[in-house]
Parts: structure tokens; C-alpha cells; sequence
């Protein structure tokens, strides 16, 4: 199928999308109680606290929600106000045909209303798919984090990867950030 998929912001009623996709791309969700660890009103939380600057976007292949990516606060200090951190979650069944580049492409191509200049993604190591993703988009290994995610028996690292954009012009970032 060829992929013609719309991307938009969230809306409330995409929080059992939302949620149900998570599930299905969490490496840690096969085991015992994870599916617990987030349920619906966690996702219903995380569409309350959007903003401009921190917004989630859904994409949506004839009508049906396929992928969703996040921008969150990265540190929750003034001094990183330009950095924010991805997240980014595709239907198994559609990764790999573009989904998660044209949210990407479309967060990039939004970064001057969203004003940032780095993105920063956390990413287990387990997960070469999302690895790969990324460092095909121009991501780097910024950092590890060594058996940082537990859950049940299961340790694993986490990498840090980032993205730095170019000041597009002398008013690109928004000008909060700079209050």
C-alpha cells in the first residue's frame, strides 16, 4: 500500500490509539504487568499537558490513526528550553514505509513555531529498529546509559541520541525561550 499518510495534532479521542500503539512497539510490554505500567488516563495525562512547544502529533492513513510522535520538555530547565525530546511509536505493521519519517519530517519542518534547536531521543539498546531509524535521520550517539531500564527481570542500557538544527534566522527559535 502505498503510503499517503496525513500528519495532525493530537486530539483527546485519540488517546486509545495512542495507548494501544505504545503497547505494541514497548520492547519491555511481553512482560509480566507492563501493559500496567501505562494505561488510558496516563495517555489522557500526556494529551492534557500538551502545548505549542511541547505537542504530539498523530499521522493517519485513510482515517486510521498509524502512528503518533511526541515533544517533551528534555531537562525541565531554562538552559535547555531549545532541546526537546522525541518519542516516536509506529503500528509494527507500518514500520518501515515512511511513517515515522513523515513525523519527523513534519516536526522538523515545524521546529521554528515549536522553537528548538535540538532534538533528543532516548532509545533502548535492544531496539535496532528505532537505532537505525534515527541515525538514518541524521541522529548521533550522544551518550549511554548502562542497564538504566529495568523492568521485572529484564536490564537493559538506554542511548541518548540527538539532532542539532541551525538557527534558521535571528527569529527561528520562539522568543520565550529566551525569557
Amino acid at each position: 500500500m502505498a503510503l499517503n499518510c496525513v500528519v495532525r495534532h493530537a486530539e483527546f479521542e485519540d488517546a486509545s490509539a495512542m495507548l494501544d500503539i505504545f503497547r505494541q512497539c514497548d520492547p519491555h510490554s511481553t512482560l509480566v504487568n507492563r501493559h500496567n505500567d501505562i494505561n488510558l488516563l496516563d495517555v489522557m495525562d500526556w494529551l492534557e499537558t500538551t502545548t505549542d512547544r511541547h505537542p504530539i502529533f498523530m499521522a493517519e492513513q485513510d482515517q486510521q490513526v498509524i502512528g503518533w510522535c511526541s515533544l517533551e520538555a528534555f531537562y525541565g530547565l531554562p538552559s535547555f528550553d531549545q532541546a526537546c525530546e522525541i518519542s516516536l511509536y509506529v503500528l509494527p505493521s507500518w514500520q518501515g514505509q515512511g511513517v515515522g519519517k513523515a513525523l519527523l519530517e513534519h516536526v522538523i519542518q515545524h521546529r521554528q513555531e515549536i522553537g528548538f534547536l535540538h532534538l533528543v531521543a532516548y532509545i533502548y539498546a535492544g531496539n535496532d529498529n528505532s537505532l537505525c531509524f534515527f541515525k538514518a535521520n541524521e541522529f548521533q550517539t550522544w551518550g549511554k546509559l548502562p542497564n538504566i531500564a529495568r523492568s521485572e527481570e529484564r536490564v537493559e542500557d538506554v542511548y541518548l541520541l540527538g539532532r542539532e538544527f541551525e538557527l534558521l534566522d535571528d527569529s527561528s527559535v520562539r522568543e520565550e525561550v529566551f525569557t
